[in-house]
């Protein structure tokens, strides 16, 4: 998301994405495995697609984020240090208690549970911050900080924390993520600063608002071809999706719950306690499944967990918004 973009803008963003990417999850898991199932040859052709896919999801997600905001992180540094320090320091550590109790016996799914829980969204929680009458300015400078951080330390994070177990080391992790997102990167730079020398502003906005448009239809081709050439393997997964989900749910649960308690310690005035709120609870999916698909390819239950995870994200930031909403202006 462009960090000097109006506030009516970080609402449009949600409003483009938010309604319909839990049914494109859904339609695309379906329409994935019964091609997987039905015919293997055209599934395998499918999943031909995926790297393709992968490089224009990231491409489309970088597009629409600027790193100019981070200089204005001296005006709201104590919000956005908490912010980093929950989403970095005690998330991990929730994630892993969390990930341990409900999916401690599936490697894979321990490790599609930890790439999730601990990525913070880069993204449409600037949306749902707005729509609930939060920090934007401040949540502005703190998504590029999220992105640059979470693209530093998770490599590690699920390193240690999980990706060993199956054979993965540190440094391939972290090579493999570096070269599939700088590519994305120089090229979303570069696409970026071409328009907006060539074009006026408001052909740029189109274009801008355009890739924000694309985002949830082409995360629904990548799931497809994800789906379409590992039908048998995710099928096989199906017994453990309530498990996925329920972990998920007690992962936003507890968020609230922490959120209201540094919101009281604190003394957070309403707009930051929104904002702490969204951004300690909405995750990094879309990047995460691009990233997932990419380093973990031969582990489809790595990726089919994170979508798992999306299919209750959306409805709980809805309800969330909603709750922040109707709250009473005395405990605002």
């Amino acid at each position: 998301m462009r960090l000097l973009t109006p506030p009516a803008a970080a609402t449009g963003r949600t409003a483009a994405v938010g309604p319909l990417l839990p049914g494109l999850l859904v339609a695309a898991v379906i329409i994935g495995t019964l091609v997987g199932l039905a015919s293997p040859p055209a599934g395998a052709v499918l999943a031909t697609g995926t790297d393709a896919l992968v490089l224009l999801l990231v491409f489309l997600l970088l597009f629409d984020v600027g790193l100019s905001g981070i200089r204005r992180f001296r005006r709201h540094r104590r919000v956005i240090v908490v912010a980093l320090l929950i989403n970095f320091l005690l998330v991990p550590l929730l994630a892993v208690l969390i990930a341990r109790l409900f999916g401690g016996d599936r490697p894979e799914v321990w490790l599609g549970l930890i790439i999730y829980l601990t990525a913070p969204c880069t993204d449409w929680f600037l949306g749902f911050t707005r729509l609930a009458d939060g920090n934007v300015a401040a949540g502005s400078v703190l998504l590029p900080i999220n992105l640059i951080a979470q693209l530093l330390l998770c490599p590690v994070y699920w390193a240690v924390l999980g990706a060993a177990d199956l054979g993965y080391r540190p440094e391939a992790i972290a090579i493999t993520v570096g070269q599939w997102f700088v590519a994305p990167l120089l090229a979303a730079v570069l696409a970026r600063q071409l328009i907006r020398s060539l074009l006026p502003g408001a052909a740029v906005d189109v274009i801008i608002a355009t890739a924000r448009r694309l985002v949830p239809w082409t995360i629904a081709a990548l799931i497809v071809t994800i789906f379409a050439g590992h039908a048998d393997t995710l099928v096989a997964e199906l017994p453990g999706l309530p498990r996925i989900l329920g972990t998920v749910a007690a992962f936003f649960l507890i968020m609230l719950a922490i959120g209201e308690l540094v919101r009281r310690a604190g003394r957070f005035d309403r707009p930051d306690q929104v904002l702490l709120t969204m951004t300690t609870s909405a995750r990094n999916a879309p990047l995460m499944i691009a990233i997932a698909a990419v380093t973990f390819p031969d582990r489809p239950a790595v990726v089919a967990t994170i979508v798992a995870g999306m299919l209750i994200e959306f409805p709980h930031l809805i309800m969330l918004t909603a709750l922040l909403r109707r709250r009473p202006a005395a405990v605002r």
